[in-house]
């Protein structure tokens, strides 16, 4: 369905569509929802080719913007507040010298009321399609925004957002520099939220498997170290049953010192390991 039509001359509306680009001038035609039928309507209306008519009125696509051989192929994903609920569609661009075709998929969304804004600056709608391109655009943006900030944290609504972020900048980079704001306000509203302080930190390094310093380990640890300690001892009351210290001065209290000694090493290094 063909919802307005005009030509546009030194940005004042002037009648229904005419030709493209006769006297510098521009005509604008907004659709809805359009099917089949409206390939020649549009065609005769505007005096486009039905192939150039035929990219704007193709099924939707993701959004993004394409270069075709006489026009710019715009396509926006957008979102439409009604009280609590928030409906989305796509609005289709095509764009050209002495044309510009809006086509919409769904919800009015940012083409609400636009026509009728734009037509009260002149000096703005001057500027041609281009001006329709960068209005439809912000419009888009600022319907965003609107809705974030109402629905902040919604993961569906970022996501449709993310969506119009790449043509947005595109365009913005490129043939529309005065978007270059609204898109950046709306790259920000979709960033992840920042860390809590102290979340980016680096984790401590891994400790090895097993019992820290200074904590009781494991009761095979603990009998494996118990059993150490009474080695020296087994040892010295072996080598003491073949009297071999009785040919030594001082043989038994040199053996028990060194025995007490070597216990009292075994268990210092155990108790360190945390074995003990």
């Amino acid at each position: 369905m063909i919802t307005d039509s005009a030509r546009y001359q030194d940005g004042r509306r002037l009648a229904a569509a005419g030709t493209p680009g006769t006297d510098g001038g521009f005509v604008w035609i907004g659709l809805a929802d359009p099917g089949e039928a409206e390939f020649t309507q549009v065609g005769a209306v505007a005096g486009l080719p039905a192939g150039t008519v035929a990219q704007a009125l193709r099924a939707p696509r993701a959004p993004g913007v394409t270069r075709l051989a006489d026009a710019l192929l715009v396509v926006l994903t957008t979102v439409q507040r009604d009280g609590a609920a928030m409906t989305t569609g796509q609005l289709v661009l095509l764009v050209g010298e002495g044309f510009v075709l809006t086509v919409r998929h769904g919800p009015p969304g940012p083409m609400r009321g636009l026509r009728a804004r734009l037509e009260q600056q002149p000096r703005l709608l001057a500027h041609g399609p281009v001006a329709v391109l960068h209005a439809v655009c912000a419009a888009t943006a600022d319907e965003y925004l609107a809705a974030l900030a109402e629905r902040p944290g919604s993961r569906v609504l970022t996501a449709a957002a993310r969506q119009v972020l790449g043509p947005l900048h595109e365009l913005s980079t490129g043939l529309l520099p005065a978007l270059r704001e609204p898109t950046e306000r709306l790259a920000a509203a979709c960033a992840p939220p920042p860390a809590p302080a102290g979340a980016t930190a680096r984790p401590p390094a891994a400790r090895p498997a097993g019992p820290r310093r200074g904590t009781p380990g494991s009761t095979a640890q603990r009998a494996t170290a118990w059993a150490a300690l009474a080695v020296p001892p087994v040892l010295l009351a072996g080598y003491a049953l073949v009297d071999r210290q009785a040919a030594v001065p001082y043989g038994y209290p040199l053996g028990a010192g060194a025995t007490a000694l070597a216990c009292g090493v075994l268990h210092r290094l155990f108790k360190r390991w945390g074995w003990l």
